[in-house]
């Protein structure tokens, strides 16, 4: 069982960016860098990259979901040796998370997807409350902590607008910025998206 699989992505330089961007303005930047397309490996068909995803929903959205990463939930889904070394912290807590904001963000708009995936991992572990709300109100099997198999197919369950509906239906609980990573890092897993949803 997983809940999360890494594809191999892009190697953009986007470096001082920090408000949302659509796919269409992140691709024409990532076609300006100096750096040749296919050597860094750009996402089969043109898909979505968790860091594509992280620079999508702009840095002040990263900046609060990683100040919400729970500690204690790292260490309970065994997560803490292979975050510190991701996001090269001889330490980890919260200050030292706070403090490499600012580097971890450069590295993301570099398109380091092994970064990304532990980012992503940690920042959705801390919140699975919400995981399963969510899994359960859009109708998809999971194993009642949130985490479902990685072939799952949920084609029937994401049906147009379904994106808004999810939002719309949390937003009164839960902050808008941790629903809209998930909704994306879904539609990441289970479709092929190619823009950043931002409500």
């Amino acid at each position: 069982m997983a809940w999360t699989e890494i594809r191999l992505g892009t190697r953009q330089t986007l470096r001082g960016r920090t408000e949302p961007l659509e796919r269409a303005q992140f691709l024409a930047l990532r076609a300006a860098s100096p750096h040749d397309n296919e050597a860094h490996g750009f996402g089969i068909l043109g898909e979505m990259t968790l860091s594509e995803l992280f620079v999508g929903l702009g840095r002040e959205r990263f900046d609060s979901l990683l100040g919400e990463v729970s500690m204690g939930a790292l260490r309970t889904y065994k997560l803490v040796d292979s975050f510190k070394v991701r996001a090269r912290l001889l330490k980890l807590n919260r200050d030292k998370l706070r403090k490499a904001a600012p580097k971890l963000w450069d590295r993301l708009n570099e398109g380091d997807e092994d970064l990304a995936r532990e980012l992503s991992q940690g920042m959705l572990v801390s919140n699975l409350e919400f995981v399963v709300e969510a899994l359960d109100h859009l109708g998809i099997e999971h194993d009642g902590n949130g985490f479902f198999d990685k072939d799952a197919q949920a084609d029937d369950k994401l049906v147009e607008g379904w994106r808004e509906k999810l939002l719309a239906a949390f937003r009164e609980r839960y902050p808008e910025h941790l629903i809209l990573l998930y909704i994306n890092h879904l539609d990441w897993e289970l479709g092929k998206p190619e823009t950043v949803f931002v409500g």
